[in-house]
């Protein structure tokens, strides 16, 4: 088995549903972290990173605190619905101000 199957293994997201497809969702989710945190291993190469652990507290610290939606109540909701959104999805100070640029980049290799 492969490395990213393994560290999957390590740290399993705890989704206990009679549904299949919530099993699939939680598998995929746990795929998603694992390999992003073998990308940044692999971008940090060199210098002291995060352990796989630390690494999904502070994607779930930074899911937990992205903003919501504002509820109107219905003396605010306007006659007609104007089709605006009611967010705007801004990052965290701390992501928007890494000094990262956040885009991608085309190598020689034109992947």
């Amino acid at each position: 088995v492969d490395l990213s199957d393994m560290m999957i293994a390590l740290y399993r997201s705890p989704y206990k549903s009679h549904r299949w497809y919530m099993r699939i969702f939680g598998q995929i989710i746990d795929m998603i972290t694992v390999n992003s945190w073998l990308l940044y291993r692999r971008d940090n190469r060199g210098k002291k990173g995060l352990c796989l652990k630390t690494f999904r507290l502070q994607i779930s610290e930074e899911l937990r605190l992205v903003r919501k939606p504002r509820r109107r109540s219905s003396a605010d909701s306007p006659s007609g619905s104007s089709g605006r959104k009611m967010w705007d999805p801004v990052p965290s100070p701390k992501i928007a101000q890494d000094g990262a640029f956040h885009i991608p980049a085309v190598g020689s290799k034109g992947k």
